[in-house]
């Protein structure tokens, strides 16, 4: 049997047979991996952690018959996120967007580093729960190839415009007098939600500050859509902020 070892992020955990999980690991390696690790939901197992979504380890796995789970070494665990509700939502999102994005067997290296970074500001740091995740989800667009416009109109290259629109098909700001039909007006505070996380670096989040959650809220809601529109996927761990 052909043996791996790969550090993964734990993304999805699902019952499986007679004490086991069905695990969707993201790995920096090798992409998406589905593997069984058995006996995990027994009492004295001592393979439950690495069967926790949100846990960051060291994975060795065999091939036969697909991908099994022999052993993990633990490197760090997310899984206090889930006390807090916000943090919770904000990092299974961030879970959801990569089991979308990434591809199995496909390595994205680049997306495994951002997606540590932002569960790291959720753990440790102060910062919104809800701008790390609109962080993430917009570098994580334009790591997918959906990048965003977001310092200045699309069309006319405006960047001091007073009212701006987001264009769906386009993936970005127009201002008022561009635009097109799949386009929709945004607040002040929408658009300023947008530009300043969008040029903030993730670990310096937390020095931003916001007025309630209202904006980011309709934020979350526009970048779904558009993600919806190019994947053809809807983001559900988020469907209590929109």
């Amino acid at each position: 049997m052909e043996e791996i070892k790969t550090q993964a992020i734990v993304l999805k955990s699902s019952d499986y047979k007679e004490g086991g999980k069905l695990l969707t690991l993201f790995s920096v390696d090798y992409g998406l991996i589905t593997a069984k690790i058995k006996g995990v939901t027994k009492p004295k197992s001592k393979l439950a952690f690495a069967a926790q979504p949100l846990c960051f380890g060291e994975y060795i796995l065999v091939e036969k018959y697909g991908y099994t789970v022999i052993n993990c070494t633990s490197i760090e665990s997310f899984y206090s996120l889930s006390k807090d509700f916000d943090k919770f939502i904000s990092a299974s999102g961030m879970l959801e967007i990569v089991s979308i994005i990434v591809k199995e067997q496909e390595s994205n290296a680049i997306l495994f580093v951002e997606l540590l970074k932002a569960l790291k500001m959720l753990e440790y740091s102060n910062a919104v729960p809800l701008a790390v995740f609109i962080k993430f989800f917009i570098d994580s667009l334009n790591v997918a190839g959906y990048k965003l416009g977001l310092d200045k109109c699309l069309f006319c290259g405006d960047n001091n415009s007073q009212k701006y629109k987001f264009s769906f098909s386009h993936g970005g700001l127009a201002c008022a007098g561009c635009g097109d039909a799949n386009s929709i007006s945004l607040s002040q505070g929408e658009v300023a939600v947008l530009k300043n996380i969008n040029m903030t670096e993730m670990e310096d989040l937390e020095k931003l500050r916001f007025i309630g959650v209202e904006n980011l809220c309709s934020v979350v809601k526009v970048l779904n859509k558009y993600f919806s529109d190019k994947t053809g996927e809807v983001l559900k761990a988020v469907k209590d902020y929109i």
